[in-house]
């Protein structure tokens, strides 16, 4: 049996076609080919297949299809048995080999000719004879995804067949596959690199030089920014006739390309600079000393946490690092270890439900830390254990044991926390072992003013710069938060929209109200009424607030910490105020009408009667 999913999605025994006649159930099997091997929970296909509103109803209808699809599949299934479609206690998976799956065959072919130093030219272009667009008529997000990285792999896979080509003196060649890459990626900086060292190489020099020009032009003209460094190199190269640094530049790892529908700039991270010098640094020093690093990144949700760990994977990646990652959860949608397993699974050439790691991580960690030391001794390998706050105990126990082992080996150990989350024991005990072991602290803070106009620009184009400043004073610089505020803007005719910016009483985004009241309701009953009721006050005297609830200090005290370990609230002075004014806005939203009126009056008496006694005291 084969599984085809370039083109449209099908099932064949030999030449015949096994009839899947409802697109409901082609849908599933393509949710279950995208994940290759990983199982997925019934609740995300009911979503992905029957849309976000997908009621109860859908988990009896998902049933009706998977047993629909076994029967197709495996007519001569006993019942009860799994077959080819099994369920596990993390929801249903695939179970096939890769060879008889076209598009998991398509993938571990591109990524063994990819990890190879000089590809050979006709491999290269054999595996990129068999591509035609997957999961065609399938409008579904996890096949949606998987079509996305393989477009990406794709591209890549054409690159290296390109400079295949060039070291094998293919000029002209090179120059055809190269020119239509560059009508696909017209932004794209190595495509027309490689496109204008073709044409020198072929003793077309002016072209080469026009070819560059026409880049530097349409970069301009469209997106308003300069070739990076690297383009203006190789054109200097050319005109200077500099083959050893021409061959340089052909030896250097490519990039992974953008698909056609994605034509969009390498994406910028506004105001990190320095956080990214601090990866950079440990990425070196793991290469320097070849032994193992950890680094810490924290900053509260929505500061752009991922996106700082996307940028350091690229800057590894150029220096010749292998990237894992794996991710917690929240709740329990992951069996304990699970980021492991994850990390696990690439260096094993294994899915990842197959590698969990055992239950006790004090014995685990051996054969953890000899994988990594063996994938490590071939390639630096970055390890990513993301989202800390999610994670099971063992998890953290493990990653506190891998870091302070120290590995002989370049490995970077990279781990981000959620700040805004009250931290628990065990993840307590875990960061103060990461600190003892020497990891590298890295604050992903609030943006200053100077990235959020620069973020703002990127989506809004040029604008007046009292926007900066009202989207700045409203967000408190969280980068989630100023990009809801420029979807909201962009939505808008008028960029300078007033109303939705008055900090006294700003509009809140859909999404950035959802993260807020998310991080309010988690927090403990006592801290969140607290808020709600120090939302009607201008400044968060904690006597005063203590009136007004009626509590004892020392216990509005100590819930006033907790709301700013969560990042709800920021110290003034002896006071406390609201980290932004949307925190405040969204709080103050959980009062009803009549409630706050009787809130602002009382804190208006006791307002009131605080600066009598201060003028009796004068």
């Amino acid at each position: 049996m084969r599984f085809v999913a370039f083109g449209h999605v099908r099932v064949l025994i030999d030449a015949d076609e096994v009839p899947i006649s409802r697109s409901r159930e082609r849908q599933v099997l393509a949710c279950l080919l995208a994940s290759r091997g990983v199982p997925v929970s019934a609740h995300r296909l009911a979503t992905d297949v029957w849309g976000a509103d997908a009621g109860a109803s859908t988990l009896g209808l998902l049933q009706v299809a998977i047993s629909r699809l076994r029967s197709l599949l495996d007519p001569g299934r006993s019942r009860g048995a799994n077959g080819l479609i099994v369920s596990t206690p993390s929801g249903y998976l695939l179970d096939a080999v890769a060879a008889s799956v076209d598009l998991w065959g398509f993938e571990d072919g591109a990524a063994r000719l990819l990890a190879q130093r000089e590809p050979d030219a006709a491999e290269c272009a054999a595996l990129a004879a068999r591509w035609l667009p997957p999961y065609a008529g399938i409008d579904v997000a996890g096949p949606r995804r998987h079509a996305d990285r393989l477009t990406d792999l794709y591209a890549d896979l054409r690159l290296a067949h390109a400079k295949a080509l060039l070291r094998g003196g293919k000029w002209s060649e090179a120059v055809r596959l190269l020119r239509a890459m560059a009508e696909e990626y017209c932004f794209r900086e190595p495509v027309w690199c490689l496109l204008a060292l073709a044409q020198y190489r072929d003793g077309r020099q002016a072209d080469a030089l026009a070819t560059l020009r026409h880049l530097r032009l349409t970069m301009a003209e469209e997106l308003g920014v300069h070739p990076t460094l690297a383009t203006e190199s190789v054109e200097e190269a050319i005109l200077r006739h500099d083959d050893e640094a021409l061959h340089g530049y052909l030896t250097e790892p490519s990039a992974v390309l953008l698909t056609p529908g994605r034509r969009v700039r390498e994406p910028v991270l506004f105001g990190r600079d320095a956080q990214l010098a601090q990866g950079a640094e440990a990425l070196d020093g793991c290469l320097g000393d070849r032994s193992a690093r950890a680094v810490l990144v924290e900053g509260e949700a929505g500061s752009g946490k991922t996106a700082y760990l996307d940028a350091l994977t690229r800057l590894a990646v150029e220096r010749g690092f292998r990237v894992v990652r794996g991710q917690n959860h929240p709740g329990r949608l992951a069996p304990p270890l699970w980021p492991w397993a994850e990390v696990v699974a690439p260096l094993t050439g294994e899915p990842a439900e197959r590698h969990e790691p055992p239950k006790r991580p004090a014995t685990s960690a051996g054969s953890v830390l000899t994988l990594l030391r063996e994938a490590a001794g071939a390639t630096p390998l970055l390890v990513a254990i993301e989202d800390l706050h999610w994670a099971d105990a063992a998890t953290l126990q493990l990653l506190a044991l891998v870091a302070r082992t120290r590995v002989p080996a370049p490995i970077l150990l990279v781990a981000t926390r959620r700040t805004s989350v009250v931290p628990g024991p065990a993840l307590l005990e875990c960061v103060a072992q990461l600190s003892r072991s020497g990891a590298a602290h890295i604050k992903v803070d609030a943006l200053p003013k100077e990235a959020v106009a620069e973020l703002l620009g990127s989506r809004l184009g040029p604008h007046f710069a009292e926007l900066d400043d009202a989207v700045a004073e409203l967000t408190g610089g969280n980068p989630f938060f100023v990009l809801q505020y420029a979807a909201l803007l962009a939505a808008g005719a008028d960029p300078g929209h007033d109303a939705a910016l008055n900090p006294a009483d700003p509009h809140l985004p859909e999404g950035i109200r959802d993260v807020l009241r998310e991080r309010l309701h988690g927090l403990p009953a006592s801290v969140a009424s607290l808020l709600v009721a120090a939302s009607v006050m201008d400044v968060i005297a904690p006597e005063s607030l203590a009136q007004l609830v009626g509590r004892p200090l020392d216990e509005v005290l100590v819930d006033l910490d907790v709301a700013l370990s969560a990042g709800l609230l920021v110290e003034d002075g002896v006071n406390y105020a609201f980290a932004h004014a949307v925190a405040r806005k969204c709080v103050s939203s959980e009062l009803s009408a009549a409630r706050r009126v009787r809130l602002h009056e009382r804190a208006g008496r006791l307002m009131r009667a605080a600066r009598n006694l201060d003028r009796i005291a004068d």
